[in-house]
């Protein structure tokens, strides 16, 4: 399990893989900086379908296309309502859509997925504790039933990569 779990540096945008999770809110506007970057080079596609949604709630994960990325999908992980200040309770959603969006990988039959260090700015939970949380979800994916082969985790700095292997390291 341990070996189909990929840490890197890099743009997540430019990743060839089935899918890339992301955090959204329960509007689904990609306002995140991740998530807008996903849509300023994905094109308006992704939006337009993200419009099409009514009535999410936290802790949900929904897909959509990935427009002109070189991904097949993205999954929006809804981790908090738009606008809302960040209560205790949050760590639940986060793992809650972590777990919605490997129910989709799942449904769908993804072999590659990527995804971004969700939490730790959006919710304002610590970077090693989103690490833990996230690596915990994806461990429980992987000793399940799966077709995933690999999971690449895809850090935006050295803080983030060293808190994400960290949690891989305790697995």
């Amino acid at each position: 399990m341990k070996e189909k779990i990929v840490i890197l540096q890099n743009d997540i945008w430019k990743m060839e893989v089935d899918a890339i999770i992301c955090h959204a809110n329960t509007e689904l506007e990609m306002c995140e900086a991740i998530s807008s970057l996903l849509l300023e080079y994905g094109g308006d596609d992704i939006q337009n379908e993200c419009n099409s949604f009514e009535q999410l709630m936290k802790g949900q994960a929904v897909l959509t296309t990935a427009g002109q990325l070189p991904a097949q999908s993205i999954i929006h992980a809804i981790v908090h309502n738009l606008g809302e200040d960040h209560n205790d309770g949050e760590e639940e959603f986060l793992m809650k859509a972590i777990r919605e969006a490997f129910i989709l990988i799942k449904e769908k039959k993804f072999k590659s997925i990527a995804l971004p260090l969700i939490g730790s700015s959006s919710l304002n939970i610590p970077v090693k504790r989103a690490a833990e949380l996230i690596m915990a979800e994806v461990k429980k994916h992987l000793d399940g039933e799966t077709f995933v082969e690999t999971v690449y985790f895809v850090a935006q700095s050295y803080i983030m990569y060293d808190a994400i292997d960290e949690a891989h390291r305790q697995l």
